[in-house]
């Protein structure tokens, strides 16, 4: 399974070429900035976001998320790249923007499942990034630029956790995080280029030549679309 934003129009999204349910709210087209093709999606941080509701029955105990960002002039800590939450209840799998990495934490019920980084001065402003997280039904890895970073994961409950342990897990957005009977918040500030999500854990790969791996992806930094 892989999910895209498409470059022309920022409402709709795909599963391998199949257009799925989704929407924009704010978000634009931003030509000036991008990684692939002729756009980017810009979200501005204030209250733009993107919802793939669609993605929770994606995944279920295996899988890969993947994508291109680049934060313009700043970083704000806590601001959210995207996040799966329960609408009603305590539970979330999210990944943060924090002042030099990504912070990613998966709780269910109210109990963290696992919580784990990218590394100290990992990210910075002004940088594209390929970041990429995977799950292979034993431990989470976390993925920069084609190098796995995977830094600190706590496994305070199970390391194996994904996206079925979170059974009331009901709604997925782009650049902001929705749960536990709350509004929306910490919008992300940030241009999004080929999100994609995969149901099983991409392998990081020998180097880029190998087709369907992190490294693949990531193409010695100049990416490669993931329907290629």
């Amino acid at each position: 399974v892989g999910s895209q934003f498409e470059e022309t129009d920022t409402r709709k999204f795909y599963q391998r070429g199949s257009l799925i349910n989704g929407t924009t709210t704010g978000a634009t087209l931003e030509t000036s900035e991008k990684k692939f093709g002729t756009a980017s999606v810009s979200f501005d941080g204030v209250d733009d976001y993107g919802t793939i509701n669609d993605l929770v029955s994606a995944m279920t105990t295996t899988g890969t998320i993947s994508m291109w960002f680049y934060i313009p002039s700043s970083i704000v800590s806590g601001k959210k790249l995207w996040g799966f939450g329960d609408t009603n209840g305590n539970e979330f799998l999210r990944a943060s923007i924090e002042s030099d990495n990504i912070d990613i934490k998966f709780r269910v019920a109210g109990t963290t499942q696992w919580q784990g980084n990218t590394g100290s001065s990992s990210i910075s402003a002004d940088t594209w990034y390929h970041f990429a997280i995977t799950q292979d039904g034993t431990s989470p890895k976390f993925y920069l630029q084609g190098v796995d970073v995977t830094n600190s994961v706590s496994g305070d409950t199970d390391e194996t956790a994904w996206i079925t342990a979170g059974t009331g897990l009901d709604n997925f957005d782009l650049a902001t995080l929705q749960f536990n009977s709350g509004t929306r918040a910490d919008f992300g500030k940030f241009y999004c280029d080929d999100f994609a999500v995969w149901s099983s854990a991409l392998p990081i790969g020998t180097d880029e030549d190998t087709v369907d791996s992190i490294k693949w992806l990531y193409n010695t930094g100049t990416g490669r679309l993931s329907t290629t």
